[in-house]
């Protein structure tokens, strides 16, 4: 009887060691997952920039898209499309009503993120808004300020709390808010490049803003995200061979003329 009862407890023990090991392997394949996916997407990433730098752009909108606040906002919507990535490639082990859930926090807060991308958009390329952003600084970068606490605590608050409590973890949740906090800093050093950055109107335009700036920073819809899709900021020949036909006479992100250069 008492053999029995020693071997009933180890029986049991063993069952409870089996499954706290099986649930660590869990947590340890989503986190692995997610570290591998980052670096597949920043390698995509890199690629982008290669691309954009090759191709024939205004100064003024090159040193724009490679500010630092820019490359922090690329950050944050890396981020977050590698935890939606990584969490697609787990969904398999979720109630579907919970992937329904983390997918439309996803959704909602891409939205929100991508709508403030569009304003700053807006802000580059109107003169007007240039002009009233010169005269007053301080009430821009304190209404960029707002707007991006704003979204770093619905980002919080829903979509990285769902994917936590779906998961139960969230050892990853220190990236994105570091992320989101650095541009909440640079957004004075932001607003000061916007009052200091001239070009010619006539050779920055809305579709060249919309190929190199919303496409690569905007958060992509859920079921655009996936591991390992390959380099899906490629641009098409046409435009840029379109870029190589013009005369390469823009003016730098300060004013200074470039001059000609011939082409071969």
């Amino acid at each position: 009887m008492r053999n029995q009862f020693i071997q009933t407890t180890l029986l049991l023990l063993a069952l409870c060691l089996s499954s706290t090991l099986s649930f660590a392997q869990e947590k340890m394949s989503f986190e692995e997952t997610l570290f591998n996916v980052k670096e597949i997407m920043s390698t995509s990433d890199e690629q982008a920039a290669t691309t954009r730098r090759t191709a024939k752009l205004d100064a003024a909108l090159v040193g724009f898209l490679e500010t630092d606040f820019m490359t922090k906002y690329k950050d944050v919507k890396l981020e977050a499309e590698s935890l939606v990535a990584t969490f697609k490639a787990h969904q398999q082990e979720y109630a579907p009503a919970d992937v329904t859930r983390v997918r439309k926090s996803y959704t909602a807060i891409a939205e929100k993120f991508n709508l403030q991308l569009r304003e700053i958009k807006y802000d580059f390329l109107n003169k007007k808004k240039l002009n009233m952003i010169r005269k007053y600084p301080e009430m821009y970068s304190g209404n960029l300020e707002n707007a991006l606490r704003d979204l770093k605590d619905e980002y919080s608050q829903t979509f990285e709390r769902d994917v936590a409590d779906v998961t139960g973890s969230d050892t990853y949740a220190a990236g994105p808010l570091v992320a989101i906090f650095g541009i909440i800093k640079l957004a004075v050093e932001f607003t000061d490049y916007l009052t200091r950055v001239k070009y010619d109107a006539r050779r920055i335009k809305e579709e060249h803003l919309d190929m190199y700036f919303i496409e690569p920073f905007r958060f992509r819809p859920w079921e655009e995200v996936e591991i390992g899709e390959g380099d899906i900021y490629k641009t098409k020949n046409e435009e840029e061979e379109n870029y190589e036909e013009e005369e390469e006479h823009s003016l730098n992100p300060f004013g200074e003329s470039k001059g000609k250069k011939k082409k071969n």
